[in-house]
């Protein structure tokens, strides 16, 4: 029995045909079956319809705010950490040199 190579290809994965025109629309209906099962979840979304009242309106703002300002408020918290510790280190390691009057002076000149 000879194979050619559109037969061996189409029964490659385990002995099972594999037609992709055919996996092609099964995609397509589960897309399909999903996007109309979704529909409904979808316009739940308070965002999608916009805002109904205001105490909801004030509540997407000020946690939009919330979120916007969380990352940089951290970011800038970690940023002075590092520069505060340098500092720290800086004044210990002028301090040592300082308090030790024996220590040797290097002349760069």
């Amino acid at each position: 029995m000879t194979r050619s190579a559109g037969n061996f290809l189409a029964t490659a994965r385990g002995g099972l045909a594999f037609r992709p025109h055919a996996a092609r629309g099964l995609i397509l209906a589960l897309a399909l079956v999903a996007a109309t099962l979704l529909a409904d979840a979808a316009s739940a979304c308070t965002v999608c319809l916009g805002a109904q009242t205001e105490a909801s309106r004030k509540a997407f703002v000020g946690t939009t705010a919330f979120l916007t300002f969380l990352p940089l408020t951290v970011v800038g918290g970690v940023i002075a950490l590092f520069v505060r510790r340098t500092l720290a280190q800086e004044a210990l390691d002028e301090s040592s040199r300082v308090e030790d009057p024996n220590a040797s002076v290097e002349f760069r000149g």
